[in-house]
């Protein structure tokens, strides 16, 4: 292809069909041609069959200086899916909306070496994955990384094979292999990325249609989290904050940094990135950092029992406001101790202790919709996320909400059954 310049300009000269008096009608509709007896039938967009030969010729139309010009080109195929291969071939020779393709008209479409069509085609999964990440502008860093691992992933199950020869049957054969080595979440996770990828491939041309569109999401089935009464929390603090019996000194710090979590149902991250600044003593508020993305930071009320906590952790001296304000960064090795040593349930992560506070805000008759923003929430999610998760509660709460419903239940007693209507 030859470089436009100023004193060069490409001209795309449109190919005209040896039927030059065709005239195209809209989508759906057909013309005889005057000069004999054949019929040119729309099949897709800017595509038309012949249907004496089934030829499928190309019509684009485009505006140039308020005049409107119709490019024609015979793809010289009779197969559909080929024939939308060279249709973006042609597309990409118009190179925008003139057939007279100037230095700034051209400037925008080529920007790296792979802007032809035929070379984006021969780029490996991996090189057109981390093409299709650096379009999402707006994706988290953790979440970057996340789709990051998938990419290698995925070109590491798969061969890494050139994209446009990448077939339905390798794609279930990786599939099927994939969801086996991977957890349910894992493997959505993947597969969502080679679907972004391989539309990615597909809207710049390089593909004609995605190899993994019929390939299924597995089912998640989520482990049952333990929420312990206040009673039972209470307990497990004391033991937390108490001698252990192994000499070891008390983990009053893991202690803090569950309470903190439980208290204003922060994520570990956000604990560790809360500052002394954050807190705003006057108003009585929190202002929570978010790490998974750009709307999880948001303003939580200080509760009593939050306020507290901090009051108590300072111990009348006053930390840098750009100081943390937990001293660790984990408190899950002590407080699957002190579960042990009182027999209770194991909380497996610091998400129980978030679990908690959500429950005892939906206990408290807080709405949904608030719990979701005070948890961070999306702000699109209106409260949705919260109710689908924290519903269940705990088993006594549930059981009181049962109880309501049954005393209203004689009510339903005195009611006479509705009368047997008779066949005619």
């Amino acid at each position: 292809m030859v470089t436009p310049t100023v004193q060069n300009q490409v001209v795309v000269t449109p190919v005209v069909t040896p039927n030059s008096n065709l005239v195209v009608t809209p989508r759906g509709s057909c013309r005889r041609f005057p000069t004999a007896e054949r019929y040119l039938k729309n099949i897709g967009e800017c595509l038309w069959r012949d249907n004496s030969s089934g030829i499928i010729y190309a019509i684009i139309k485009r505006t140039t200086a308020g005049k409107k010009i119709q490019f024609k080109r015979s793809l010289q195929t009779t197969d559909r899916n080929e024939a939308r291969k060279r249709l973006a071939e042609f597309r990409f020779e118009l190179t925008g909306s003139s057939a007279v393709i100037t230095p700034a008209q051209f400037a925008p479409v080529i920007t790296s070496p792979h802007s032809d069509i035929s070379s984006l085609s021969q780029l490996s999964i991996a090189d057109i994955g981390e093409r299709w990440l650096a379009t999402r502008t707006n994706l988290a860093e953790s979440t970057r990384r996340r789709r990051k691992h998938s990419i290698t992933t995925i070109a590491a199950g798969i061969g890494n094979p050139p994209i446009g020869e990448l077939s339905k049957l390798t794609c279930e054969q990786w599939a099927e292999q994939h969801s086996i080595r991977m957890s349910s979440s894992t493997f959505n996770k993947d597969l969502e990325t080679l679907r972004s990828i391989c539309d990615y491939a597909k809207l710049h041309g390089a593909i004609y249609e995605s190899p993994v569109a019929h390939l299924q999401r597995k089912v998640v089935r989520y482990a049952k989290r333990i929420v312990p009464s206040r009673a039972e929390f209470a307990e497990i603090l004391a033991v937390m904050r108490s001698k252990k019996s192994n000499g070891k000194p008390p983990a009053n710090d893991a202690a803090d940094l569950a309470e903190g979590i439980a208290y204003l149902g922060l994520r570990q991250g956000e604990a560790n990135a809360l500052k002394w600044g954050d807190i705003d003593w006057q108003r009585k508020q929190v202002n929570i950092t978010g790490t998974k993305t750009a709307n999880s930071t948001r303003i939580v009320p200080l509760f009593v029992h939050a306020e507290a906590l901090f009051r108590r952790m300072q111990q009348g001296q006053r930390p840098k406001l750009t100081a943390p304000v937990f001293v660790v960064s984990s408190c899950k090795t002590p407080l699957a101790t002190a579960c042990n040593l009182l027999n209770l349930p194991k909380l497996n992560d610091h998400y129980s202790l978030r679990h908690l506070a959500a429950t005892m805000w939906c206990e408290a008759g807080v709405s949904f919709k608030t719990i979701g923003a005070w948890l961070g929430h999306s702000e699109r999610d209106g409260g949705s996320l919260a109710a689908k998760t924290y519903t269940h509660l705990r088993a006594a709460f549930v059981n009181d909400e049962a109880a309501r419903v049954n005393a209203i239940s004689a009510c339903w007693q005195g009611i006479p059954a509705s009368p047997a209507t008779s066949s005619a």
